[in-house]
């Protein structure tokens, strides 16, 4: 169930016309791929022994091939004591793959409104609106943010664009 929408930057990016999940909703799916599909599920699976930072980075690789995305990531939220939450870029496949290790505060983050909503949410060039992705080239023009579940919380943002 969506959260309340009381998050300042929720409401800046409803306000400009950034978050246009509405869109995505209305979007035919694409046609299965039973094989490529089948074959991400058996490396995922064999990633699951290795490091947590090779299983996340295989998961986004795979969600970069299978999606035909620009760029694809799993950022982590992380808060030290009396500090603001932040959430790190802990593994990033394709263009956008030097920005691993990046923090972004949360009240600047597309991750943090989908966390906020507590659903996936669409995002119309995201970079005008989040000065955490100024450096991001090219400009991406959608980006799809979908919480990652934990407990008691959500624990971050996958993400996927299109430049």
């Amino acid at each position: 169930m969506p959260r309340p929408l009381a998050s300042p930057t929720v409401s800046r990016v409803l306000r400009t016309g950034t978050l246009v999940t509405q869109e995505f909703d209305a979007r035919l799916g694409r046609s299965p791929d039973y094989a490529a599909e089948n074959e991400a599920l058996h490396a995922l699976a064999k990633a699951l022994t290795a490091s947590h930072s090779a299983m996340l980075q295989t998961l986004v690789d795979t969600a970069l091939t299978l999606c035909d995305a620009g760029s694809a990531g799993i950022s982590l939220r992380e808060a030290g004591a009396g500090q603001a939450s932040a959430y790190r870029w802990v593994a990033v496949s394709g263009h956008c793959a030097n920005q691993v290790g990046h923090i972004i505060p949360s009240d600047d983050s597309a991750g943090g409104v989908a966390v906020a909503v507590g659903a996936p949410q669409l995002f119309a060039f995201p970079k005008r609106h989040f000065a955490c992705l100024a450096s991001i080239v090219p400009e991406v023009s959608e980006e799809l943010v979908v919480p990652v579940p934990g407990t008691p919380e959500p624990w971050g943002g996958a993400l996927g664009d299109v430049p």
